[in-house]
């Protein structure tokens, strides 16, 4: 009886990373272009709940750059899917993307 007990906590052990990994987290990281700069911003059990902060960052994005930009420095900010585009008067064009990416992936490392 006392195998039969431990046969079965072996294979629960066993099995657990494998029904872990199906319960995947979802990482939300901004990357500012043209000079690549990752930045974490939250991490969800969902993919839905990743996606509806992403869709509110943007927003808060959006409003703050415009709410900031009182001297009209930035020519245009431009949302195309889930990347904004900022034109500045002078200087150099940059963007923002917003990403959920399963938490296995890090785009911070070289590949």
């Amino acid at each position: 009886m006392k195998h039969r007990v431990v046969s079965i906590a072996i294979g629960a052990v066993l099995l657990a990373p494998a029904t872990g990994m199906a319960d995947c987290a979802w990482v939300l990281w901004s990357v500012s272009r043209p000079q690549v700069t990752w930045e974490l911003k939250g991490a969800y059990d969902s993919l839905p709940k990743c996606s509806g902060e992403r869709e509110a960052a943007i927003g808060l994005a959006l409003y703050s750059e415009k709410a900031v930009d009182k001297n009209e420095a930035v020519r245009s900010i431009q949302r195309v899917g889930d990347i904004i585009y900022f034109s500045p008067r002078l200087g150099t064009p940059w963007r923002i993307e917003y990403l959920c990416l399963p938490d296995t992936v890090d785009p911070t490392k070289t590949r």
